[in-house]
Protein backbone atom coordinates (compact mmCIF):
# COMPACT_ATOMS: atom_id res chain seq x y z
CA UNK A 1 0.00 0.00 0.00
CA UNK A 2 1.40 3.08 -1.00
CA UNK A 3 1.34 6.09 1.65
CA UNK A 4 0.11 9.35 0.39
CA UNK A 5 1.58 13.31 1.61
CA UNK A 6 0.24 17.09 0.98
CA UNK A 7 2.96 18.04 -0.86
CA UNK A 8 4.13 21.86 -0.62
CA UNK A 9 6.83 23.07 -2.77
CA UNK A 10 7.98 26.66 -2.98
CA UNK A 11 7.06 27.96 -6.52
CA UNK A 12 10.31 29.59 -7.12
CA UNK A 13 11.77 26.12 -7.91
CA UNK A 14 10.03 25.72 -11.22
CA UNK A 15 11.50 29.02 -12.29
CA UNK A 16 12.24 27.78 -16.17
CA UNK A 17 15.33 29.71 -15.72
CA UNK A 18 16.46 27.86 -12.45
CA UNK A 19 19.70 26.25 -12.66
CA UNK A 20 18.68 22.66 -11.95
CA UNK A 21 20.49 20.09 -14.02
CA UNK A 22 18.91 18.82 -17.38
CA UNK A 23 18.99 15.17 -17.15
CA UNK A 24 16.40 13.33 -19.45
CA UNK A 25 13.42 11.96 -17.42
CA UNK A 26 12.41 7.95 -18.85
CA UNK A 27 9.27 6.92 -17.49
CA UNK A 28 9.92 2.92 -17.65
CA UNK A 29 6.97 0.21 -17.83
CA UNK A 30 8.47 -1.64 -14.63
CA UNK A 31 8.97 -1.18 -10.85
CA UNK A 32 12.53 -0.56 -9.71
CA UNK A 33 13.56 -1.55 -6.53
CA UNK A 34 16.76 1.36 -6.23
CA UNK A 35 17.05 4.53 -5.55
CA UNK A 36 19.77 6.51 -6.58
CA UNK A 37 22.09 7.51 -9.45
CA UNK A 38 22.40 4.99 -12.40
CA UNK A 39 24.63 4.09 -15.60
CA UNK A 40 21.73 3.98 -17.37
CA UNK A 41 23.59 4.59 -20.74
CA UNK A 42 25.41 1.01 -19.71
CA UNK A 43 22.04 -0.56 -20.02
CA UNK A 44 19.47 1.45 -22.02
CA UNK A 45 20.52 1.94 -25.94
CA UNK A 46 18.22 4.11 -27.13
CA UNK A 47 18.26 4.76 -30.87
CA UNK A 48 16.41 7.81 -33.22
CA UNK A 49 13.17 5.54 -33.08
CA UNK A 50 12.42 5.91 -29.39
CA UNK A 51 13.61 1.75 -30.08
CA UNK A 52 15.50 0.34 -26.97
CA UNK A 53 15.80 -2.75 -24.55
CA UNK A 54 16.15 -2.85 -21.14
CA UNK A 55 17.42 -6.14 -19.79
CA UNK A 56 16.67 -8.27 -22.78
CA UNK A 57 13.05 -6.67 -23.10
CA UNK A 58 12.21 -4.55 -26.17
CA UNK A 59 11.25 -0.98 -25.23
CA UNK A 60 9.24 1.56 -27.43
CA UNK A 61 8.93 4.95 -26.61
CA UNK A 62 7.62 8.20 -27.25
CA UNK A 63 8.70 11.90 -26.40
CA UNK A 64 5.52 13.51 -24.52
CA UNK A 65 6.25 17.19 -24.29
CA UNK A 66 4.36 19.40 -21.97
CA UNK A 67 2.12 22.06 -22.72
CA UNK A 68 3.27 26.06 -22.62
CA UNK A 69 4.11 27.27 -19.10
CA UNK A 70 4.51 23.77 -17.48
CA UNK A 71 7.13 21.29 -16.92
CA UNK A 72 7.95 17.92 -15.66
CA UNK A 73 9.90 18.29 -11.92
CA UNK A 74 11.75 14.57 -10.50
CA UNK A 75 11.52 15.88 -6.83
CA UNK A 76 13.39 13.60 -3.79
CA UNK A 77 13.08 13.20 -0.41
CA UNK A 78 15.03 11.00 2.24
CA UNK A 79 14.17 9.66 5.15
CA UNK A 80 15.61 12.89 7.26
CA UNK A 81 14.42 15.48 4.70
CA UNK A 82 11.79 17.18 5.99
CA UNK A 83 10.55 19.26 2.95
CA UNK A 84 10.66 17.97 -1.06
CA UNK A 85 13.85 19.17 -2.98
CA UNK A 86 13.54 19.71 -7.05
CA UNK A 87 16.37 17.14 -8.42
CA UNK A 88 16.18 18.08 -12.19
CA UNK A 89 13.69 19.76 -14.26
CA UNK A 90 12.77 19.18 -18.34
CA UNK A 91 9.77 20.63 -20.48
CA UNK A 92 9.65 16.78 -21.61
CA UNK A 93 9.52 13.14 -20.59
CA UNK A 94 10.06 10.17 -22.57
CA UNK A 95 7.73 7.30 -22.17
CA UNK A 96 8.70 4.14 -22.57
CA UNK A 97 6.37 0.80 -22.99
CA UNK A 98 6.37 -2.88 -23.99
CA UNK A 99 6.23 -3.96 -27.30
CA UNK A 100 3.97 -0.89 -28.40
CA UNK A 101 4.81 2.95 -28.36
CA UNK A 102 2.65 4.85 -25.76
CA UNK A 103 -0.45 6.49 -26.62
CA UNK A 104 -3.42 8.26 -25.01
CA UNK A 105 -5.39 4.72 -25.85
CA UNK A 106 -2.76 2.42 -23.68
CA UNK A 107 -1.07 5.08 -21.33
CA UNK A 108 -2.52 7.21 -18.63
CA UNK A 109 0.70 8.99 -18.83
CA UNK A 110 -0.04 10.14 -22.00
CA UNK A 111 -3.36 11.85 -21.52
CA UNK A 112 -1.35 14.52 -19.23
CA UNK A 113 -1.20 17.40 -21.99
CA UNK A 114 -5.22 16.86 -22.16
CA UNK A 115 -5.88 17.17 -18.74
CA UNK A 116 -4.19 20.02 -18.06
CA UNK A 117 -5.25 22.13 -21.23
CA UNK A 118 -9.42 21.04 -19.55
CA UNK A 119 -8.46 22.53 -16.24
CA UNK A 120 -7.04 25.92 -18.38
CA UNK A 121 -10.22 25.26 -20.06
CA UNK A 122 -12.48 25.08 -16.93
CA UNK A 123 -10.90 27.81 -14.66
CA UNK A 124 -10.29 30.31 -17.51
CA UNK A 125 -11.60 33.43 -16.70
CA UNK A 126 -15.07 34.81 -18.46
Amino acid sequence: MTKSEIVSIDPKAFDLDSKYPKDKVQLLPCRIHFDGDAAVTSYMIENEELKSTLRGRGLRGTELKMPENHQVAVLSKSDYDTEWRVKTKQESITVWGHDEVPSIFNSSVMNTSAWIELANAIHKRM
